[in-house]
């Protein structure tokens, strides 16, 4: 995952060189594959690098999220989830988001849909958001929800691929 503070055109050069350094043919076509950022600053901790999005459920990033708006109860759900065992590493309150998504997968006696479980984490949240989400256990699915702020999804079909 790359993450940098400042203009668009700063990660860009980031992935780039990123890139440039790895083993692979990326002109080759993936016929699956969706991303997700956000440009936005938080309202919670200072603009750096470590408080961009995405935000991701551990060092396994089991969930990855993005998020526009603010979560009136972030604090509230970031100590119940350290009373759980959980370690935040930002200051944000978007990265409750990822966390509480692992917690309640974590607790599911079987797995549920992913829409699914996305929404029994959203039941969880206050205020207003606009969230994509990604999981690894739930691949090649990207879940998207808001109640209150602007979402705007948009999709490209490559003709190579049909």
């Amino acid at each position: 995952m790359i993450k940098a503070k400042g203009k668009v055109a700063d990660l860009v050069s980031l992935v780039e060189d990123e890139m440039g350094s790895l083993p692979m043919d990326t002109s080759a076509i993936d016929t699956s594959h969706a991303g997700i950022a956000h440009t936005r600053w938080a309202t919670h901790g200072p603009p750096c690098a470590k408080n961009s999005h995405p935000h991701v459920s551990s060092a396994n990033h089991e969930f990855v999220v993005v998020h526009n708006g603010t979560i009136t109860n972030y604090r509230a759900l970031k100590e119940f989830l350290i009373k759980e065992g959980e370690s935040f590493e930002t200051e944000t309150d978007t990265e409750i988001i990822p966390k509480l998504c692992n917690f309640l997968y974590s607790k599911l006696p079987e797995p549920i849909p992913f829409p699914q479980l996305v929404c029994e984490v959203v039941k969880q949240l206050e205020g207003a958001y606009a969230l994509l989400i990604k999981s690894s256990v739930y691949p090649g699915e990207l879940v998207a929800c808001r109640r209150g702020s602007p979402l705007i999804l948009g999709m490209k079909y490559d003709q190579r691929l049909s």
